[in-house]
């Protein structure tokens, strides 16, 4: 196993110890996600880049589940404390914005995989939150996977696009010319 593949997997662990104490638990073990998150800082090759990456996602997860909780299809039980979702939400975004440069960096040559795979997954993620309690589904399993589906086969390839933009803008490490050529 490489040393790529191991940050990997480790990087995919991290992620799901985040979902699953936000999810879990929400307020209760909030501090230890943020510790998690700024662990992650203390192991980015890029720290500056997955900053702004992780900054950004957390304003589209804002942005898009905001507009799916003010449009009534998600409710949430756990007090938002003066934003329109939970803040262990933002939290989750956050993490979910750690894996794009590595353990879902698989995405980012692939685009129509991460369509396809943001139109299955997305929805998956939320219908298991709604299982274990985290959010209630105000229209109904069905209605709410169809609705999520074709958002996420938005917002999932937009979000590998914005963690090439972050890259190839703040990177913390210059590439060289040559290698600049041989991503574009």
């Amino acid at each position: 196993m490489t040393s790529e593949t191991r940050r990997h997997i480790i990087n995919f662990v991290w992620f799901q110890a985040i979902w699953l104490l936000a999810i879990l638990f929400q307020y209760e073990y909030l501090w230890l996600v943020g510790l998690l998150l700024f662990s992650f800082f203390i192991f980015s090759d890029a720290p500056r880049c997955d900053g702004i990456l992780i900054l950004g996602m957390v304003i589209v997860g804002l942005v898009v589940d905001g507009a799916l909780t003010l449009g009534g299809v998600f409710f949430f039980t756990s007090p938002e404390y003066g934003l329109v979702i939970p803040w262990w939400l933002l939290a989750l975004w956050a993490g979910f914005a750690g894996t794009l440069r590595h353990s879902l960096n698989y995405f980012r040559k692939h685009f129509w995989v991460s369509v396809i795979g943001g139109a299955i997954f997305g929805p998956l993620s939320y219908a298991a939150g709604a299982r274990l309690g985290a959010v209630e589904f105000e229209m109904g399993m069905t209605t709410t996977m169809l609705i999520l589906s074709p958002i996420w086969a938005v917002v999932f390839p937009f979000a590998v696009w914005l963690s090439k933009r972050a890259e190839s803008v703040w990177s913390d490490t210059p590439k060289t010319s040559a290698a600049k050529q041989g991503d574009s």
